[in-house]
């Protein structure tokens, strides 16, 4: 059956891609020497920049504490987008909203956010902002109206109250990797599916089951054995494509489908296995003892090609793990123990530790996003998570040669 996913066009947005900000980054290396680098614009922001070259990577760090939830926003391979303030901002009033990191050059604030809250998108190169009005009719915690395009440039589009309604009530759903929100086909209203980006349809993993809130969540052995006969099929009916694809849908977690540039495809896994919970502790104990959890690459006409992402110290019960694809390898960002939590890069020569603190992963992969040309990861770190003081933004490419070149 074919499917069609219905897209408004008048309110609907463009932007695939976030951005967070708020952390910082600890010591990496004792032995390297590290040369800073002041912000060449907008100094008076008080960003200051550290530069430290290891073995195969060099790090850049936002030496000043940095707020934000929201996800780092990759405009090129050389500059970021993400939300924040500086400290001091909440007596001064100023500061708050969105700051620019061009790596060849500093960071400076781009735009000066307003008085209402705010949520932030990038997808084919255009910029969304949702803006909450507390005022809106339609209640509380719902974005009234959204700003498209670039600052200087925005052109601001109105929520209908019944559009908001609809919303709500789940008649649209938003698609991360569109932007968009599309309206929801009473044939997948049942169903468990994820829109791809525009153009590329989307993936239905079958009928939902009562309770279980996603194809990957089969604590109990009845739904596994239900699960396992599910895969997942694509739909394209605009490119003729309605294929069944060899990826099991018990294996995909719906809130992990991501898009990858420099691979042109899909990265598809669970992203819940490593907490432990429902089916995850099923998930986590097979990937322990299998040292594989698997893994897809998803082109959009089809194709598809099968990896294993190894078992590791982020693979214990009650942690949290987030697997970062690269061109070079595979990056992991692992929160559980003081000891472990950290980035980990997983190459040819094996896993090396990159840096041992707090990396925030609360909007999942948002938290941390990778260059179009998959060389450089922005995240937010803090080497003491008790210490909210020493928030710092880091960026680290992993393109460079042994001699930091």
């Amino acid at each position: 059956m074919k499917h069609f996913l219905i897209t408004l066009t008048t309110l609907l947005l463009l932007s695939v891609g976030l951005t967070a900000c708020d952390e910082e980054q600890a010591e990496v290396v004792e032995d390297k020497k590290q040369v800073i680098k002041p912000v060449g614009e907008k100094q008076d922001t008080g960003f200051k920049v550290t530069v430290t070259d290891g073995d195969g990577w060099r790090m850049w760090e936002a030496e000043q504490r940095i707020y934000g939830t929201e996800p780092f926003m990759w405009v090129d391979n050389d500059t970021v987008i993400f939300p924040g303030a500086p400290r001091g901002w909440k007596k001064t009033g100023r500061g708050s909203g969105l700051y620019q990191w061009k790596v060849s050059e500093g960071i400076k604030q781009y735009w000066e956010k307003q008085d209402t809250g705010h949520w932030y998108c990038l997808s084919d190169k255009s910029l969304t902002i949702f803006m909450f009005n507390k005022n809106f009719k339609a209640g509380a915690n719902v974005w009234s109206s959204m700003l498209v395009g670039w600052p200087g440039k925005f052109k601001e589009v109105k929520f209908p109250e019944k559009f908001v309604q609809d919303v709500k009530y789940g008649g649209y759903r938003f698609s991360d990797l569109r932007c968009n929100y599309i309206q929801v086909p009473e044939a997948l209203k049942n169903r468990y599916w994820h829109a791809l980006r525009s153009g590329d349809g989307h993936l239905d993993f079958g009928r939902k089951r009562f309770g279980i809130p996603s194809p990957s969540w089969f604590g109990q052995a009845s739904n596994r054995a239900w699960a396992f006969t599910k895969k997942a099929r694509l739909h394209n009916p605009e490119k003729g494509i309605d294929l069944n694809l060899p990826i099991q849908s018990i294996w995909v977690d719906e809130a992990c489908i991501t898009w990858y540039e420099f691979k042109a495809a899909y990265f598809l896994y669970d992203c819940a296995a490593p907490h432990g919970a429902d089916a995850g502790e099923w998930h986590l104990n097979y990937w322990k003892e299998t040292n594989c959890l698997p893994a897809w690459w998803l082109w959009p006409g089809g194709k598809t090609e099968k990896l294993c992402i190894p078992s590791g110290s982020w693979v214990q019960q009650g942690a949290s793990s987030t697997v970062i694809p690269m061109k070079t390898g595979l990056a992991i960002i692992e929160i559980s123990s003081f000891a472990n939590s950290g980035l980990y890069r997983i190459g040819q020569s094996g896993v090396k530790n990159i840096a041992i603190g707090h990396i925030d992963t609360t909007r999942q992969r948002h938290m941390a996003t990778i260059s179009p040309d998959g060389c450089r990861i922005a995240f937010k770190f803090m080497p003491n998570r008790m210490d909210t003081g020493s928030e710092r933004v880091r960026i680290v490419d992993f393109c460079v040669n042994k001699k930091g070149n």
